[in-house]
């Protein structure tokens, strides 16, 4: 009986492994035979790649968004854009693709054939950590058990058996369905089920590691239950729904593709031409001319206008050079509408290819045609429209052509920037004076040339604007420019530069944005609105556009940017037009709250709810919106080593316990960075997720001149700049203080305007050290975090351990401040526990305009 319930469910698996690799093979059809014509017509190489490299990473729809691309050069990009994606969902990054492809050659080498349960778990996850073949062939069928400590997305102490069906053909992965009567042979299983036997008297025990594979056996059992895991063992996981928001629809949505069978045939015209030169590149105009007579209207507000999505692809010998989308929002006026599109691209000859269509109606049109960007016409456009502009100037008896810069803003360069600066503005001579402002608020006017001034950037570095306003003899505003300083290198920040005279022409208005964007992050879209209305949506560099806002001259509004990630963070601007110098704000502050929760014994309580938590600002109560413990939140974690002289022999210890701890810490979501410092700071490795990016840096540390510990803290902290969620620094140092600029109150102060965890480790300092201890000591409490004092540099491996455990068991609180104290005054944060007994450790305290 039991016999037979196992072949009825192998049988069943069977029928479902069918199914699931016709679903991965051919998945975009409702039949495979459908679907095997459209795979043929591929390339050769490109068939290749989807059916024998990635067919366990890339999903039914990234399959069908491939499967209706064109041309090589829209392959090729999407293929890129796959690998970044596939990256991303793997937390590995721009790296994952490199390890597939080691992982692509063992799996050729070991099995060759690559349709096989071994090489496609093996592609997706890895090699083993542990690995047991079995020799017992006169108990079991040939068995391959694998073993993992952690994979991402399913947990610790992952484990699967393969095995060959009656002892023949390729191994595959065996789970609960197959029944265990499927991993012996047929006498063992017999002598199992009649003889009764039990304890040692079991004859797997008669195999030398028959213990231990019954052990494997019952642990890839308890993993087979769950459904989950089976799917994750076949086919990469991924971590966004289908639809019209996915990654490869918006792909789509970005590409230059056939038009449906129902969309109305659009005429419209290209005239392409050089427009000068920026850099070594060539400003290539793109003028289309579209009919209006069968384009569709839509009411904004009391304006009637036509809205037109343009897809550009520009390519050169099958290589995507540039892709581009504008959406344009214009009033709808006369017979005939010309949209104006500027590129940058080097000379040679190119492939262009567009895609325009109505937003409101089914017309739509494409339109492919090649061009040459010629070096020569360029430079001769250039001179043109330099000999235009001096014509114009000799008529007008103005000094100077106009196509010098009006005003330019020169100023300090770097990361961190504070304190006393100098700042330049570069004029025409037709300026007359100059205005400065810091964070919108004048300091001063200059009068006369040179225009430099010294201003105070406060003594810490926080995010801070610069601008200068050129006036002319009679007070007018002629043009201004802005620097924005310590953006930080993760920071989603957007700003959007100021409008002067020089960018107002009429009713249109040249509006640029400047942009950062985390490492790890992808634009979706950038959408300019004035008062509202949208103007046009960018999609990628140059972030700039001239736009009509239909605003007469003198009339207040305001320009908006808004930009999204394809995460679904937002980032936006405004930009007042005409508006009086000076006006009300009301801002709202969002927090989020590092909280450690240890209980008596000292070990963290991992069981609490969003209930159990009571946060006190200023002594009043905040409504928490959010809870979430390690599992749900990636961490930012920063590692600064003292590298000072008297770390000699200490050094080698740290380099190798912060290896261990970082190896076991991070896992594929998170980012590390490492510092060093002496006499001054050093960031070896900014944010990644390679650990051996991170492990040459710390090979390279060595011991040599002073100590800077207070210009490293500041320095380490501000690699936090616009970082939500969980972070963490972890300070190594065995000395004080010798040689920082900033004080230790500076210190201290950015600490708490940081909100980033702090744990100073003090490696065989002195107890007579009692200030360096103490400010230590005080840095870790007002973080929330901890400070450790060894005298045996053996120690480190228990103390990166604790750190490790806390940092894994870690509350953020996220909740909506309605405190109206000034942004510049600390609000004391106090969080209490609905628990007897524990001990709760979070920040002191925050500054609302951070840094």
């Amino acid at each position: 009986m039991r016999t037979g319930r196992s072949r009825g469910t192998r049988w069943m698996r069977s029928c479902v492994l069918i199914g699931l690799a016709i679903m991965t093979l051919y998945p975009l059809c409702a039949t495979a035979e459908s679907c095997k014509p459209k795979v043929k017509d591929l390339p050769e190489h490109w068939r290749v790649w989807i059916e024998d490299e990635v067919f366990p990473l890339i999903s039914k729809e990234q399959k069908e968004a491939f499967l209706q691309l064109q041309t090589e050069a829209q392959r090729k990009v999407f293929s890129e854009r796959l690998w970044v994606l596939w990256g991303r969902q793997t937390g590995y990054g721009i790296r994952f693709r490199y390890m597939y492809q080691q992982r692509l050659a063992l799996a050729r080498e070991l099995f060759r054939n690559m349709n096989n349960d071994r090489a496609r778990i093996l592609l997706i996850h890895g090699p083993p950590d542990f690995e047991l073949m079995s020799r017992c062939d006169e108990i079991f069928h040939p068995l391959d058990i694998w073993g993992w400590e952690y994979i991402e997305g399913l947990g610790e102490d992952v484990a699967v058996v393969f095995y060959r069906p009656d002892g023949i053909g390729y191994f595959r992965m065996w789970d609960t369905f197959d029944g265990n009567s499927a991993l012996y042979t047929s006498r063992a299983w017999e002598e199992l089920m009649l003889g009764g036997a039990s304890g040692m008297n079991r004859p797997e025990y008669r195999c030398g590691d028959g213990d231990q594979i019954l052990s494997w056996i019952n642990r890839a059992a308890r993993w087979s239950r769950d459904p989950l895991f089976i799917q994750a063992m076949y086919h990469l996981p991924t971590n966004e729904n289908a639809g019209p928001e996915s990654s490869s629809q918006r792909f789509m949505d970005f590409s230059a593709l056939a038009m449906d069978d129902d969309v109305v045939d659009m005429d419209f015209s290209l005239k392409e031409a050089e427009r000068g030169l920026e850099g070594g590149k060539i400003r290539m105009g793109f003028d289309l001319e579209v009919p209006t007579a069968l384009l569709s209207t839509t009411e904004v507000g009391d304006i009637e206008v036509v809205q037109i999505d343009v897809v550009g692809e520009i390519s050169s010998e099958d290589r995507m050079i540039d892709r581009f989308r504008y959406l344009f929002s214009v009033p709808a006026a006369g017979d005939r509408l010309v949209l104006l599109i500027e590129r940058f691209i080097r000379p040679g000859d190119y492939l262009v290819r567009l895609k325009i269509e109505d937003v409101h109606s089914a017309h739509a049109g494409i339109l492919e045609e090649t061009f040459n960007a010629d070096l020569k016409i360029a430079e001769a456009a250039r001179a043109a429209a330099t000999e235009r502009r001096q014509r114009l100037v000799q008529h007008l008896k103005v000094e100077e052509p106009e196509d010098e810069p009006i005003l330019t803003l020169v100023g300090p360069q770097g990361e961190a920037i504070s304190g006393i600066q100098r700042f330049e503005a570069v004029t025409r001579r037709d300026v007359a004076r100059v205005r400065f402002l810091v964070n919108g608020r004048e300091i001063l006017t200059k009068n006369k040339a040179p225009f430099d001034v010294d201003l105070d950037l406060g003594p810490l570095p926080r995010l801070t604007t610069i601008t200068v306003i050129g006036l002319d003899r009679k007070g007018q505003e002629m043009a201004r420019a802005e620097n924005v300083l310590n953006v930080g290198r993760e920071r989603f920040f957007l700003h959007l530069q100021s409008v002067s005279a020089a960018d107002v022409n009429g009713r249109k208005m040249k509006v640029k944005v400047d942009m950062n964007t985390p490492s790890d992050a992808l634009l979706e879209r950038l959408e300019i609105s004035w008062n509202d209305r949208l103007l046009t949506t960018l999609y990628q560099e140059p972030f700039e556009a001239w736009v009509e806002i239909g605003a007469g001259p003198g009339e207040l509004g305001y320009l908006r940017a808004l930009a999204v990630l394809e995460d679904g963070s937002e980032a936006e601007d405004l930009q007042f037009v005409n508006a009086p110098e000076f006006g009300s704000v009301v801002e709202v502050t969002s927090v989020e709250l590092p909280v450690t929760v240890l209980d008596k014994r000292g070990k963290p309580v991992r069981d609490l709810s969003l209930e159990d938590f009571r946060v006190l600002e200023d002594g009043v109560v905040q409504n928490i919106s959010h809870v979430s413990l390690h599992q749900n939140l990636p961490i930012r974690l920063g590692i600064v080593i003292d590298s000072s002289g008297s770390m000699q022999t200490t050094l080698p210890t740290v380099q190798r316990v912060v290896m261990g701890f970082l190896r076991k810490l991070l896992r594929p979501r998170d980012r590390a960075f490492i510092e060093t410092f002496s006499d001054r700071p050093d960031i070896l490795a900014p944010f990644t997720a390679d650990f051996e990016t991170l492990e040459n840096a710390l090979l390279a540390l060595y011991a040599d001149r002073s100590t800077a510990l207070y210009d490293a803290t500041i320095m380490g902290l501000f690699q936090f700049s616009g970082i939500r969620g969980r972070k963490a620094m972890v300070i190594v140092t065995d000395g004080e203080d010798t040689t920082s600029k900033y004080s230790f109150n500076a210190a201290k102060d950015f600490v708490v305007r940081s909100g980033v965890t702090v744990y100073a480790i003090g490696v065989d300092l002195p107890s007579r050290k009692i200030l360096t201890r103490h400010h230590l000591r005080t840095m870790a409490e007002l973080s929330g975090g901890r400070s450790f004092f060894v005298a045996e540099k053996n120690e480190l491996n228990r103390i990166y351990e604790e750190i490790d455990e806390e940092l894994q068991t870690q509350y953020i609180l996220a909740y909506t401040s309605n405190s109206t104290r000034p942004s510049d005054e600390m609000r004391e944060i106090e969080v209490e526990v609905e628990r007897k007994g524990v001990d709760v450790r979070t920040i002191s305290g925050y500054y609302p305009g951070g840094f």
